[in-house]
């Protein structure tokens, strides 16, 4: 989750602030209520066909939606990842409120960043639950602030970056494999860390890995073509997942990893067609 935290800061523009808050809320709220709302709905039906005694549980998690959380079906039929557009909403609102009260004071950023994450630490340590996943927000936002600035920062250091590339890596993997090593399981959908020193450096190195590979890569037409439908992926791969292993049941790991990520693609194309097409609305493009 920090590489798309990193990737949620790469695209941010700045604007007046009730347009800034029209465009995010619209872009990333509206497609979240919609589709918390289908699979909420959804799985209530399905619930209430298989399992009655559970629907009173079911419905109260209409309270759960309302508060910006992912939390929209009980047990494991709840689309869990939708809690990712709140999330891109308040770290977007923490960077318009902080740019603003740092402009001409640099140094305001660097303190304010610091202070934010460590805020966003404290209410991982103490299981504080704020709305719209304010809480996770806090504590991803230095990715967040990474991304924002990595365009704004292209080109400088190019030249040695491309020729240093392959130390570059070998010190990133370096660092990544044992900060997770060593570290506890980790759940950025409910603010769990683990060591934080060691999970700040464990998803820096990754980041920087990923993004010198993907200099060194260049431009892919599909890839592109994935990333500027990343939404539709996002609300779709999990129940996508979950309907993808009921039928193919792999046995392997590698199946598990190869097989059903490029069936659940293939399955989103059509998807990203028609929603394109036809219900941009419910995507946050119109």
């Amino acid at each position: 989750m920090p590489l798309f935290a990193f990737i949620g800061g790469l695209f941010l523009k700045s604007a007046p602030f009730r347009e800034f808050v029209r465009k995010k809320a619209v872009r990333l709220l509206v497609p979240f209520f919609v589709w918390s709302l289908f699979f909420w709905v959804l799985y209530g039906v399905i619930i209430y066909v298989t399992e009655p005694a559970l629907m009173d549980e079911q419905l109260k998690k209409i309270i759960l939606i309302v508060g910006g959380s992912g939390q929209n079906a009980i047990r494991n039929y709840a689309n869990v990842a939708l809690w990712f557009l709140p999330f891109l909403f308040s770290s977007s609102m923490i960077w318009f409120v902080l740019s603003r009260l740092s402009v001409g004071r640099q140094w305001l950023e660097y303190v304010g960043v610091l202070t934010i994450a460590t805020i966003g630490l404290f209410c991982g340590f103490m299981d504080i639950k704020l709305p719209y996943k304010l809480n996770t927000a806090f504590t991803l936002y230095p990715f967040f602030l990474a991304g924002f600035r990595y365009f704004r920062l292209y080109g400088h250091g190019d030249r040695v970056v491309l020729n240093c590339r392959w130390i570059i890596m070998l010190v990133c993997v370096a660092v990544f494999i044992p900060s997770v090593l060593f570290n506890v399981p980790i759940d950025t959908a409910s603010n769990v860390v683990g060591k934080f020193g060691l999970f700040y450096l464990g998803a820096f190195a990754a980041i920087i890995l990923l993004t010198v590979l993907c200099r060194m890569v260049g431009k892919v037409g599909f890839i592109c073509f994935l990333g500027r439908n990343s939404l539709v992926i996002l609300i779709f791969h999990m129940p996508l997942i979950q309907l993808v292993m009921q039928f193919l049941k792999p046995d392997s790991a590698i199946l598990l990893l190869l097989v059903v990520p490029v069936v659940v693609i293939l399955l989103c194309l059509p998807l990203i067609g028609l929603l394109n097409r036809s219900f941009p609305q419910l995507i946050g493009l119109r």
